[in-house]
């Protein structure tokens, strides 16, 4: 599978080279992240486990890269149905102190992901959480277009549909 192709990022899929920089990446932007082991070599083992599932088109991790090449973060679609036409998006880690990560690469790297589960994948919702006090977060995908279908004691439950994706396209 090629590249996915942006104005000021591209996205390649993961290989085993980019543990580390995921390791380091999560263990330093890990605050509202699920608990990362800082093993190396399970790292490793994790990105050939997730290689198996990405053979069989159920889960598509990715770098996201600038233009230079420099890695700047990752995003992912997994527990892909395609019977039901959804999955779910996550993993999604920005460093933008990357020397040349444009400001607005959150944003593109989101519109890339989607463009391709909508449009190569052909899914209709892409379903994800983010814990309430991340308000940052929450904040951007309030303004991306994703809405709050249900919420608990620590998270809001994000739904963002092709509709959304649509619209989307409209504003940019």
């Amino acid at each position: 599978m090629p590249n996915i192709i942006g104005k000021n990022i591209n996205l390649r899929l993961v290989e085993i080279k980019d543990a580390e920089f995921i390791l380091n990446l999560r263990l330093k932007k890990g605050e509202f992240l699920s608990a990362t082991n800082p093993n190396l070599t399970e790292q490793e083992n994790w990105i050939k486990s997730y290689k198996k599932r990405e053979e069989l088109k159920e889960e598509y991790y990715f770098i996201i890269e600038n233009k230079n090449g420099l890695r700047a973060g990752t995003l992912r679609l997994y527990n892909i149905d395609y019977k039901t036409k959804k999955s779910t998006f996550g993993s999604f880690i920005v460093d933008r102190e990357i020397e040349y990560t444009h400001k607005l690469s959150a944003f593109e790297a989101m519109n890339l992901i989607f463009g391709f589960a909508f449009k190569k994948l052909s899914l209709n919702n892409c379903f994800f959480c983010n814990q309430k006090n991340n308000h940052k977060a929450n904040d951007f995908y309030i303004r991306f277009g994703a809405k709050i279908i249900k919420e608990d004691d620590m998270d809001y439950f994000y739904n963002f549909s092709i509709d959304d994706y649509h619209n989307l396209e409209n504003k940019i």
